[in-house]
């Protein structure tokens, strides 16, 4: 039986190689993804990204009866989102960190802590196509 030889290695190990790399997913989420006017699937909250880092966010308040607008800007990581309110209140504030989960026209955010207009609670967020145009 003859000896394997490297060249005959090498093909089937790059072949594994690019099969593994072609079949992972994206493990970065380019922020542009975002861009564009989501609204919770309950209709209480729309959240529109408004560029690589910032978003809006209009919401409702059950509590006082009526809409409230915040600022806020991002960043993302892998799976998590980095979030910091950038409203009235600003100066009380620390960024927060969440998973999230982008899956072409729905975005799930999973808030960890109640801060500053965001319950704790899963956001799921649907692509508004009439808005994001």
């Amino acid at each position: 039986m003859p000896c394997p030889t490297s060249r005959n290695i090498r093909l089937p190990a790059l072949l594994l190689i690019l099969t593994v790399l072609i079949s992972c997913e994206k493990s970065y989420n380019d922020e542009s993804e975002f861009f564009g006017t989501w609204v919770s699937d309950d209709k209480a909250d729309t959240i529109i990204f408004l560029s690589d880092s910032a978003f809006e966010r209009n919401f409702f308040s059950g509590i006082v009866g009526h809409y409230y607008f915040d600022r806020y800007e991002f960043n993302c990581l892998r799976d998590s989102i980095t979030i910091v309110y950038r409203g009235m209140m600003e100066f009380l504030d620390y960024p927060t960190t969440h998973h999230f989960e982008l899956r072409k026209d729905q975005l799930t955010i999973e808030v960890t802590e109640d801060r500053y207009g965001f319950k704790k609670k899963n956001y799921v967020l649907l692509r508004d196509e009439y808005f994001s145009q």
